[in-house]
């Protein structure tokens, strides 16, 4: 009869048990710690989230209280408007005064849905020229443009036409007329 030895067989079993206790035990501690640090980080998230929450009830609470305690005004609201229609002229003449001290005839301002347009008359077409290019470098996003020049036969003058482009369309244009009907 032939023997048959068992014992190497049942050390490398062993050996495979033991390593593959040792790769459980190791995924099992990496899972855990994977646990911890989204948990952990989970926590600290949601923590700085309530802490803004908190900031955020505590503004809304003080905004709340702060218009309770103040009237509403609508006259104020509508100057305001009035207001911001008007800031290309109060731009231009604040920027005019401080920069020209040749002599200007203003004969009209006139606006329009979108832009204003200013008539005049002034001396020379280069203080004229001037005028627009100082305020072109002042007001980029919202140039002045010239109109129209022409020479006045009554006197050295020239006449001139300017245009200002409008920010904010006026608040009188805004308004709607119901009697209108079409």
């Amino acid at each position: 009869m032939v023997e048959i030895n068992l014992l190497p067989w049942r050390a490398m079993v062993r050996e495979e048990n033991a390593r593959q206790r040792k790769l459980f035990l190791m995924t099992l501690v990496g899972m855990m710690l994977l646990w911890v640090i989204v948990h952990v980080g989970l926590s600290w998230m949601l923590e700085a989230v309530d802490t803004r929450i908190g900031d955020l009830q505590n503004q809304l609470t003080e905004l709340t209280s702060q218009t309770q305690q103040s009237h509403f005004n609508p006259s104020i609201l509508i100057a305001e408007q009035i207001h911001s229609s008007q800031i290309e002229l109060i731009h231009f003449f604040k920027l005019f005064s401080q920069a020209m001290q040749e002599r200007v005839i203003w004969s009209e301002v006139t606006g329009q849905k979108d832009h204003i347009a200013i008539t005049g008359n002034i001396d020379s077409f280069l203080i004229l020229a001037r005028l627009v290019s100082i305020y072109n470098e002042a007001n980029k996003l919202l140039p002045m443009a010239i109109l129209s020049v022409k020479d006045n036969a009554d006197s050295s003058a020239i006449s001139f036409r300017l245009q200002l482009t409008r920010a904010v369309s006026p608040f009188l244009s805004q308004i709607k007329n119901d009697d209108a009907i079409s």
